[in-house]
C-alpha cells in the first residue's frame, strides 16, 4: 500500500507538469482535435510511466568488513527506532486509509451523477435519429446534452426542434467524447487530492465543446445565431459534469474562441517540446539497483601442478586430495578457501608431521549445509554464547516461508545462496519481521537462488 501512495504522487508530478504545459503553450491554439489527442494521451503517459521504471543495475565491490558485520547479520533493534518507526508507520496507515477514503467518496459522486444520467434517459420519449443516434426527449428542466449516442434534450421550449442544438450533440455523439470522459472520471477518481487532475478534466471537456462548436459552424450556420443560441439556453437550466452538455463550459471562453484566428501549421511543432519533458520524466523515475559483487562466483584457484611441493597440503572438506583435484572444482559451489600456516591449525586438520609448512583447505556450500542438518540433530551445546549453540528444535525459514525439518532435508545444496543462523534476541527480531508467532529461540534463515 506504501508503494501505491508513492505511485500516487509519482502521477500527481506528472499531471502537474502536462497541465502546465498545456495551459502554456496549447490551450490557446484551435486545433481542437490535435490538442484533444495530446491531452489524452499525456494523461494515460502520466499514469503508466511510474509503472514502468527504467532499472540501472550499478555493482558495487563486496568487503569483508561490510559483509560480516554484526550489526548487519544480527539486526537488534532499539527503543528509540522502534518509537520512530511506530510513528512513521501509523502516519503512513492515516495518509492510506484518508486516500482509500477519498477515493471512495469520488467514487460515490460519480456513481451518483452518472446514475441521474441514466434516469433521465431511461424516462425520457425516444426517438430515432441520423447515425444511429437517438433522440431523448425529457420533461425535467436540463440542458441539453449527449451521452454516448444519446441526445437528451428538454421538452418544455420546444428545442428538439432546433438543427444548430442537434448538430452540436450529433457531433459529440460522433466524434465520441464520452469515452474521453469516463476515462477522465477515472482518472480523476486515483487522483481526487490533486487539483490539476481537476483542472485538466475541465480542459478536455473545453475541447469538446469547440469541436463540437466547430463542427456546427462548418455546417453554414450563422456565428451570431449560434452564440445567442447558446446564451438563451444557459438561463436557468441544470446539467451534469460527466457528461456534454450544451451550455456547460463558460460561453466567453467558447465565443472567444470561434472568432479566434485559426492557428498556422507552424504552431503544431509546439508539441515536440513535450519530448523533452518525456525523458526527463523518464530520467526521474528511473531506478538505480545496486548488486553486492558475488567475490565467490568471480573466484577461482590457481594451483601449480607442474611444480608439486610437498611441504603443501590440499583439503577439501577436510578431505585432502592431490593438487590437481582443486583447479577443477566449479567456483559457484566454493564456499570459502583458507590458508593456514600455524603448525598447531595444520595438526588439527591433517594426519601429517611437522614437514607440513602450508594448508589449503576449501570448503564447499554443499558441507556447510550438510553442517547445518548435522547441528540440528545434536543437542545445544554448554556454552549458550557460541555461534554453533543451536536448540534442538530451531525455526527454518526459507525465502521467508517456515518449513519443517523433513523439507530442509530435502533441500538441495545447489539451490541455496546462502544460510544465516539467528540466535536469541536476533532470532526474535526475525520471528517479528516475519510476522511468525512461536515459542522457539533460534533460527536458521536460508536463501535460495532465484
Amino acid at each position: 500500500m506504501y508503494e501505491f501512495l508513492i505511485y500516487g504522487v509519482q502521477v500527481g508530478l506528472c499531471i502537474t507538469i502536462l497541465y502546465t504545459f498545456f495551459k502554456m503553450l496549447l490551450a490557446g491554439e484551435t486545433f481542437h482535435r490535435l490538442n484533444r489527442i495530446v491531452l489524452l494521451t499525456g494523461m494515460v503517459t502520466c499514469f503508466l510511466l511510474p509503472l514502468f521504471p527504467i532499472t540501472i543495475n550499478e555493482t558495487i565491490p563486496a568487503t569483508e568488513s561490510f559483509l560480516n558485520d554484526d550489526k548487519w547479520n544480527n539486526p537488534t533493534p532499539t527503543m528509540k527506532g522502534n518509537q520512530f518507526e511506530y510513528w512513521i508507520s501509523l502516519s503512513l496507515q492515516f495518509l492510506e486509509w484518508a486516500y482509500l477514503f477519498g477515493i471512495l467518496l469520488t467514487t460515490i459522486w460519480l456513481l451518483k451523477s452518472y446514475h441521474a444520467v441514466y434516469q433521465i434517459i431511461r424516462k425520457g420519449e425516444k426517438r430515432q435519429w441520423e447515425n444511429n443516434c437517438i433522440l431523448v426527449v425529457s420533461t425535467e428542466n436540463i440542458s441539453p446534452f449527449s451521452f454516448g449516442k444519446y441526445i437528451v434534450v428538454p421538452h418544455n421550449n420546444g428545442l428538439e426542434q432546433d438543427t444548430a442544438i442537434l448538430l452540436h450533440e450529433k457531433a459529440h455523439a460522433s466524434m465520441h467524447h464520452t469515452v474521453d470522459l469516463v476515462i477522465s472520471d477515472l482518472m480523476a477518481t486515483l487522483q481526487w487530492f490533486n487539483p490539476t487532475m481537476w483542472l485538466l478534466r475541465q480542459e478536455l471537456r473545453n475541447l469538446h465543446e469547440f469541436e463540437a462548436d466547430e463542427a456546427v459552424l462548418k455546417t453554414g450556420t450563422p456565428p451570431k445565431d449560434y452564440q445567442l443560441l447558446l446564451i438563451k439556453t444557459a438561463i436557468g437550466q441544470r446539467w451534469y459534469s460527466v457528461v456534454n452538455s450544451f451550455n456547460q463550459n463558460k460561453l466567453k471562453l467558447r465565443i472567444t474562441m470561434m472568432l479566434q484566428q485559426k492557428s498556422s501549421k507552424k504552431s503544431r511543432a509546439k508539441i515536440l517540446l513535450a519530448l523533452p519533458l518525456f525523458l526527463i520524466a523518464v530520467g526521474a523515475f528511473s531506478e538505480t539497483r545496486y548488486v553486492i559483487a558475488d567475490t565467490k562466483q568471480n573466484e577461482s584457484i590457481s594451483v601449480n601442478t607442474a611444480k608439486t611441493d610437498s611441504s603443501v597440503v590440499y583439503l577439501i572438506d577436510e578431505t585432502e586430495v592431490a593438487p590437481e583435484s582443486i583447479p577443477s572444482l566449479p567456483s559457484n559451489k566454493i564456499a570459502s578457501v583458507s590458508i593456514l600456516k600455524n603448525q598447531d591449525s595444520i595438526a588439527s586438520c591433517t594426519n601429517h608431521a611437522g614437514n607440513i609448512k602450508q594448508a589449503v583447505l576449501v570448503k564447499t556450500k554443499a558441507s556447510q549445509v550438510q553442517k547445518t542438518k548435522m547441528s540440528m540433530k545434536t543437542e545445544p551445546q554448554n556454552n549458550s554464547n557460541t555461534a554453533t549453540a543451536l536448540s534442538s528444535n530451531p525455526l527454518i525459514i526459507v525465502d521467508g516461508n517456515p518449513i519443517d525439518a523433513e523439507k530442509f532435508k530435502n533441500l538441495s545444496a545447489e539451490d541455496i545462496q546462502s544460510i544465516t543462523v539467528f540466535k536469541g534476541p536476533s532470532a526474535l527480531h526475525i520471528f517479528k519481521e516475519h510476522d511468525i508467532h512461536t515459542e522457539k529461540t533460534d533460527a536458521i534463515v536460508i536463501t535460495t537462488k532465484k
